[in-house]
């Protein structure tokens, strides 16, 4: 797969991501109501399960680490906060995901348990930027006069 084709797969999955997950993010109103169109007494498949737990835990655990984050003074604690929210995120993103590729799998969807499985390196072990090229500094510190007429 092409370089720049990995980031759009990325990107692609997070859509589907907010397609298949409550609009709100939050889990409880999730389960409360049906979507239009479905009968109340349509159960969950096992997927949507896992996946409404998942956004559960990580929404209690946002919502303590929020709370936290608003009462600290000490900005090196509010730093390690924001990436402990992070983290957090980013290994939910991360779950779900595989929770997603597991039931793929089992459905005999392999190639969108290859895309998914793809994603989930890609976050796990995002790519280390090239060093770039630095320019050598200048030799000499002489500026050149520009004439009057030039300026």
């Amino acid at each position: 797969m092409r370089p720049h084709s990995r980031g759009f797969t990325v990107l692609l999955l997070g859509f589907i991501l907010c397609a298949v997950l409550p609009a709100t993010g939050r889990a409880a109103e999730a389960t409360a109501a049906p979507a239009p169109g479905i009968a109340a007494t349509a159960k969950p498949s096992a997927m949507m399960t896992e996946i409404r737990a998942l956004i559960a835990d990580e929404h209690r655990s946002l919502t303590a680490l929020n709370e936290r984050f608003r009462r600290t003074t000490d900005p090196a604690a509010a730093i390690a906060l924001q990436r402990e929210i992070a983290q957090l995120k980013l290994g939910t993103e991360i779950a779900l995901l595989r929770v997603q590729a597991r039931h793929a799998r089992a459905t005999g969807r392999l190639s969108v348990a290859a895309h998914l499985d793809e994603a989930i390196h890609e976050l796990e072990s995002p790519p280390v930027p090239q060093p770039t090229t630095t320019r050598p500094s200048p030799t000499t510190t002489e500026t050149t006069a520009i004439p009057n007429a030039q300026r």
